[in-house]
């Protein structure tokens, strides 16, 4: 018998929208960099991140970063969207 369940918990990890303001990581030389940033398009592999703060990485604001999606090899902890963040927007 399968579990009707099995997939539940993976649907809300990649549900997120263009548009939505988010904090993403992504690791660069083994480190993990976190910023929050603007989902400005999406592929298949990854989800296209306008940072809106400064300081990512020593970069401005404004630049855009290629961030795993679920169905990407390279998906984990440390390369995802984690969660929509609460700053606002104007």
């Amino acid at each position: 018998m399968s579990n009707p369940f099995y997939k539940a918990p993976l649907a809300p990890l990649d549900a997120f929208e263009i548009g939505q303001t988010v904090i993403a990581r992504f690791t660069n030389s083994n480190r993990v960099v976190e910023f929050v940033g603007r989902i400005i398009g999406k592929t298949k592999n990854y989800w296209k991140v306008e940072s809106i703060e400064d300081g990512v990485q020593g970069w401005p604001a404004g630049r855009m970063f290629h961030v795993a999606t679920l169905g990407s090899r390279i998906y984990s902890n440390n390369n995802r969207i984690v969660r929509l963040s609460t700053l606002e927007v104007r």
